[in-house]
């Protein structure tokens, strides 16, 4: 498949499956609700060939790098292309006033889930409980509500590329709270990393 075709039929199969993300998250918040756009969002991860390397290239000197893809005029609902070329662990946060799913295209990463023993969504002093884990790879997928903690672990040191939705921009996460375990704390953190803009193609 040309490069320019490709392009095109990824940036269709973005708008469908954004679409379809949009409207079901329109719906009050629910773990079915999330659950049915996670699906959506699997589906898009299955066509591995609208997402080759050769389009989201593997930082060289960068660890990880996000391609934004897709969000709507009020920097809602947004889709990114995460990149990384080797493996790293994440400690425990949460994607402020955004709710999130993630789904595998290439590669293996294991997310750990907790809920916070005390407190509500504020720094300060903070405990938290482990919830279980699960491993997103091509095929699969995890999601979490609006102030979902789970921390990341990279299961391989090779190069791999996920699909990343949110209910706001990464730019716009300005009340993601970090959560330091060694010192029983939650800490404000507004670092998104390297983020790299893709327009899709005209309709």
């Amino acid at each position: 498949m040309k490069s320019n075709e490709r392009h095109q039929r990824r940036s269709a199969a973005i708008r469908k499956t954004m679409d379809a993300v949009s409207r079901t998250m329109a719906q009050p918040h629910s773990v079915d609700v999330i659950d049915t756009a996670k699906e959506y969002l699997i589906e898009l991860a299955k066509r591995a060939e609208l997402f080759p390397y050769e389009d989201f290239p593997i930082p060289e000197k960068r660890n990880e790098t996000l391609y934004k893809v897709y969000s709507d005029k009020n920097g809602q609902n947004a889709l990114y292309v995460y990149v990384t070329k080797s493996g790293g662990v994440y400690r425990p946060h949460d994607h402020g006033k955004a709710w999130a799913i993630i789904a595998g295209v290439r590669g293996y990463e294991r997310h750990y889930f907790y809920e916070r023993k005390e407190g509500d969504a504020t720094d300060g002093p903070a405990e938290l409980v482990n919830k279980g884990s699960v491993v997103v790879g091509p095929g699969k997928a995890t999601s979490f509500m609006i102030r979902g903690i789970h921390s990341i672990e990279h299961i391989n040191h090779q190069p791999f590329l996920h699909l990343h939705c949110y209910g706001y921009e990464f730019e716009q996460q300005d009340t993601r709270l970090e959560y330091d375990q060694d010192n029983g704390i939650a800490v404000y953190s507004n670092d998104v990393g390297r983020i790299i803009d893709m327009p899709l193609s005209d309709e």
